[in-house]
C-alpha cells in the first residue's frame, strides 16, 4: 500500500514524483541500516517518494519523510549498485558523475541537472534555488510589489555565449536564483564532466521570502517560521 502522508512539504525539485509502497520503503530503508548510514538508518522513514532523473539514467532521486509528523525529510540518489547521499556539499555528487557518468544530451537534462546540482550544493546551509516564477515568494516591504515580483522571475533560458566578452565556449544557463532573501539573476556554466560554475551574479531584489521557509541540515530539510539568512552567492563556484 502506498502511503502518503496528509501534508507534506514539498519535494526539492519538480518532476514526476510517485509515491512507495510500504514493501518498497521498508527493503530501502534496510539497505540504508545494512550500509550504516549513519543521518538515515536509524530514523523513522515513515514514507518515501521517488522522481526518475533524466540525467541519471537508472537513478531515482528519493525524498524520505523522516518523522511521524511530515514535519522532516531528507534526500538522496538510489540506483543499480547502491545510494549516493546528498549532504548540501558537492564532494558526493562529482564522486557520483564520476563513477556513474552523466546526460546532458539535451537543454532538458541540463536544466533538470543545473536545477538538482544548485539545490543540493548549498552555501551557508541555504541552496541557491533556482526559480521559474513568483510562486511561493513574498517581498517583505512590497519592493517590488507582487505583479512586479512576478514579472521578474522569468523562466531559466539558455544563451549562446558572446566570444568577444566569453568566460567558456559555448552556451550559458540565465536563471533567477534564491539566495537567503535575495533573488539574483546569475549566469551558469556546465562543464562537461557535471561541475557547475556560476559565473556571474546580479541582485534583482532584496527583502524576498520564500514561503514556506526551509531549514537545512545536512541531507535532511524541515519547514520554519522565519526566512533565512541574508546571504549572497557572489563569486561562488559551486
Amino acid at each position: 500500500m502506498k502511503q502518503e502522508p496528509a501534508a507534506p512539504i514539498a519535494p526539492p525539485l519538480p518532476g514526476q514524483w510517485h509515491w512507495q509502497s510500504d514493501a518498497t520503503r521498508l527493503v530501502l530503508k534496510a539497505r540504508l541500516k545494512t550500509a550504516s548510514y549513519e543521518p538515515l538508518a536509524f530514523a523513522t522513514l515513515a514514507a518515501l517518494r521517488v522522481c526518475p532523473l533524466s540525467f541519471y539514467p537508472g537513478w531515482l532521486l528519493c525524498d524520505w519523510q523522516c518523522d511521524d509528523h511530515g514535519f522532516v525529510w531528507a534526500s538522496m540518489l538510489y540506483g543499480p549498485d547502491g545510494f549516493t547521499p546528498l549532504d548540501g556539499t558537492s564532494i558526493p555528487m562529482h564522486g557520483h558523475n564520476h563513477k556513474h557518468g552523466l546526460v546532458l544530451d539535451s537543454e532538458n537534462d541540463q536544466l533538470r541537472y543545473l536545477q538538482f546540482f544548485t539545490w543540493f550544493v548549498r552555501g551557508d546551509d541555504m541552496p541557491f534555488e533556482i526559480v521559474s516564477n513568483a510562486d511561493g515568494l513574498h517581498c517583505t516591504d512590497d519592493n517590488p510589489d507582487a505583479t512586479e515580483l512576478a514579472a521578474l522571475c522569468r523562466p531559466p533560458r539558455l544563451q549562446a555565449v558572446d566570444a568577444a566578452g566569453a568566460t567558456g565556449a559555448g552556451q550559458h544557463w540565465h536563471a533567477n536564483v534564491l539566495f537567503g532573501n535575495v533573488l539574483f539573476e546569475s549566469v551558469f556554466a556546465i562543464g562537461e564532466h557535471g561541475l557547475v560554475e556560476m559565473i556571474s551574479d546580479d541582485t534583482v531584489a532584496e527583502n524576498i521570502e520564500r514561503r514556506p521557509a526551509l531549514r537545512f541540515n545536512g541531507c535532511m530539510r524541515s519547514e520554519i517560521d522565519s526566512p533565512a539568512t541574508d546571504q549572497s552567492p557572489t563569486g561562488e563556484q559551486l
